[in-house]
């Protein structure tokens, strides 16, 4: 997928966009979905809040998202004084499953995001609609590039959370906002570099933990469900065992040779 290119900005179609400067106004937008475009969103002052795939974003000063088709989501505006930019556009059906989410800051996002501001707070012109199809051809690539080449690298940003803070349950949440990626997203990196969801992707790695701890220290079951963040022996026991095929890490303590299905190799 790495060779494939992106699309060209005639593959781009540029649907509407708009300057806005709402004030005395504050609540939430209903929620929706956009069938058949994709929508950006570049906050310019005053914070907003983005529900979107289950999770809220929260977008200050600077920071664009990109909505896809099909994607349910709303807005949450507490500010009165606030100002934003919204893009709609299409792209090929091919490109609509691509990685989306808060878009990575860089010297080239950012000259972008300026570029796009501006163009949509001058008059609609075919010569300004073109720049912008053109831009928003570049941002995309260069969106879609960044979420590519830190597959491997988050993965290992991921284990050293799990591996590296004891007494703390890792979770799908604790991991994404320590990140600073999307729960999505990071699930999508798993899928694609190891098969799992994310959260079978850290239930793995504790499990593996566990079963070290088990095998070689000497710490009782207790201190090991509490040196991985679980609240008390119980819900450890029902995890190790729901991993390890009903096996309570008792059983495990006294024959940890047998043959196991769930074993990360």
């Amino acid at each position: 997928m790495k060779n494939n290119p992106m699309p060209f900005p005639s593959r781009v179609l540029l649907l509407y966009y708009s300057f806005a400067e709402p004030r005395g106004q504050f609540g939430t937008s209903p929620s929706h979905i956009h069938g058949d475009h994709w929508q950006l969103e570049i906050a310019i002052r005053g914070n907003f809040f983005l529900k979107l795939a289950h999770e809220t974003l929260q977008l200050e000063p600077g920071m664009m998202v990109l909505i896809p088709p099909g994607m349910r989501h709303e807005f949450h505006y507490p500010a009165e004084c606030r100002a934003f930019v919204s893009v709609k556009f299409q792209l090929d059906e091919l490109f609509n499953s691509l990685p989306f989410g808060v878009v990575r800051e860089s010297p080239a996002a950012n000259y972008f995001r300026e570029e796009i501001v501006r163009l949509t707070r001058c008059a609609a012109t075919r010569e300004n609609n073109t720049i912008l199809e053109y831009l928003l051809a570049d941002l995309f690539e260069l969106h879609f590039r960044s979420y590519e080449n830190t597959g491997p690298e988050l993965l290992r940003r991921i284990d050293e959370l799990i591996f590296s803070a004891p007494g703390e349950r890792a979770s799908v949440k604790t991991i994404a906002a320590r990140l600073g990626y999307s729960t999505v997203h990071l699930s999508r990196v798993t899928q694609r570099y190891c098969h799992v969801s994310l959260k079978q992707y850290i239930d793995r790695k504790i499990f593996v933990l566990a079963c070290r701890h088990l095998i070689y220290s000497e710490r009782t079951i207790s201190e090991v469900a509490a040196e991985l963040g679980f609240t008390d022996i119980f819900s450890f026991s029902r995890f190790f065992s729901r991993m390890n095929n009903g096996e309570p890490p008792s059983l495990f303590r006294l024959n940890p040779n047998r043959p196991r299905k769930n074993s990360l190799r």
